[in-house]
């Protein structure tokens, strides 16, 4: 790290030297009327390159003269600067070191805090959110003030720009410390939002979250635009104004999405691992983004759905408090007595209360003799299976379907079907005859047979 930071200075430092502006001689500057081109490619090889020529245009002796002053001024800015940078070096590497030492000997002591505790006490995650961070801070501190007195050295230009460099680092560091508390605070929310004393959920977390570090950003970003680089972010944004105008028309849907996530937010529709329809689609939510959804329907694809479409169309939320609702009829025929109707009920009631786990408060299985359909006479079997899961649900609808056929097949219970039953009456005043006709004629029918009453 002390020597990226070292390389990021000299970098700095060579780049700003380029562009900065040659001093005055003194006495100010003599007229350049009169002379030959010679003469001023001569003036010119005594002075800094000026900014916009090319070294490529000059002459191979020209060039020559040039790198070899240029060296020369490297080696005697070496001899004088030499000790300096040699103690620059030593001190920002020791101090360096240390700092890193340091800091990795707070890391294992806050761990083993933090594995030694049954929870995991706030004070704690929020040292180790710092710890990394304040070390490297230190460090950049001491590698920066080591260097000094050699920036120092250099002209205002590029002095400034190393400054300039090293508090962006600062800032960036606090940024990663600030990302890090946003990390601390999303861990106790989840654990909060698994409580069921109280109304928070994933999703709002999930959402928090983003927000939280989306706001670091754009605070890191415009303080070191504003404060750091002297950029002025408010005439950029009253300027940008206009433009977000025409931007606002244009991605009108992204804004309506971003918006559609703020109702999800507070409105609260549904919540991560619920099972929600809208349309034709069914499917669990596993994925609420700032700009769409993710839903994994029954056959395992995922579906992206735009947030403004989940908060303009009608959402069915098929879980309630994590459970699944289960509904369906058992048909019987229609000989079945009312002794064996009852007999299903209660069959139904073994097979279903408490089915895997202890039914909850309100939420026991509902059996009830619904009504008589055209060819069955229908039981309606309400509950709610206590999983989220397209897999398991799979498992415990045939576990369920095997127990009632294997129960109302001991009971000799029967099942309907959609069937149809003719019933011919025979009866002493109207009997029933079967007799052959003779072919119509004129009408193309040539029936070679009828059963019915005689007329």
């Amino acid at each position: 790290m002390p020597k990226i930071i070292l390389l990021l200075f000299v970098c700095a430092a060579c780049f700003c030297s380029a562009f900065a502006e040659s001093p005055a001689p003194e006495g100010g500057m003599e007229p350049s009327a009169g002379k030959t081109v010679e003469q001023k490619r001569a003036e010119w090889l005594d002075s800094r390159i000026p900014a916009g020529i090319d070294p490529a245009d000059l002459a191979p002796r020209e060039l020559e003269q040039l790198l070899t002053r240029q060296e020369r001024e490297v080696n005697r800015w070496f001899s004088a600067q030499g000790k300096k940078l040699l103690k620059a070096l030593g001190v920002s590497t020791v101090s360096a070191l240390l700092c890193f030492g340091i800091g990795l000997f707070c890391c294992r002591l806050i761990q083993r805090e933090l594995k030694r505790a049954r929870k995991k006490h706030l004070f704690w995650e929020l040292l180790h959110a710092f710890n990394a961070p304040v070390f490297l801070s230190a460090a950049v501190v001491c590698v920066f003030f080591a260097f000094y007195p050699i920036l120092s050295s250099f002209s205002d230009t590029v002095f400034l720009y190393d400054v300039r460099i090293f508090f962006t680092l600062l800032c960036m560091i606090a940024a990663w410390a600030a990302l890090n508390v946003v990390g601390v605070i999303d861990v106790h929310l989840q654990n909060l939002a698994k409580r069921d004393d109280n109304s928070l959920d994933d999703l709002m977390v999930k959402v928090l979250r983003n927000i939280l570090r989306i706001l670091v950003f754009a605070t890191t970003i415009l303080f070191i635009g504003q404060s750091i680089f002297r950029i002025n972010i408010t005439a950029l944004l009253a300027g940008a104004g206009v433009v977000g105008l025409g931007v606002a028309l244009a991605a009108k849907d992204t804004l309506s999405n971003f918006f559609g996530t703020i109702v999800i937010l507070f409105d609260r529709p549904f919540k991560l691992g619920d099972r929600i329809q809208v349309g034709e689609l069914e499917g669990i939510v596993c994925e609420v983004g700032m700009r769409s959804s993710k839903i994994i329907a029954d056959d395992e694809s995922v579906y992206t759905l735009p947030n403004s479409l989940l908060t303009t169309q009608p959402v069915r939320n098929i879980n309630q408090k994590n459970l699944l609702k289960l509904m369906f009829d058992v048909t019987l025929t229609y000989d079945t007595t009312p002794e064996q109707m009852e007999l299903a009920i209660r069959i139904l009631h073994e097979i279903t209360d408490d089915f895997h786990g202890q039914d909850r408060p309100g939420f026991a299985p509902r059996i009830f003799f619904s009504k008589f359909d055209s060819s069955s006479m229908n039981i309606t079997v309400i509950l709610w299976l206590k999983t989220e899961s397209y897999a398991q649900e799979e498992r415990w609808r045939t576990e369920l379907n095997l127990a009632i056929l294997k129960r109302f097949t001991e009971a000799h219970l029967n099942f309907a079907y959609p069937t149809v039953t003719t019933w011919l009456l025979n009866t002493p005043d109207q009997p029933l005859s079967v007799r052959n006709l003779p072919p119509a004629s004129g009408n193309g029918e040539n029936p070679s047979g009828k059963i019915g009453r005689p007329g």
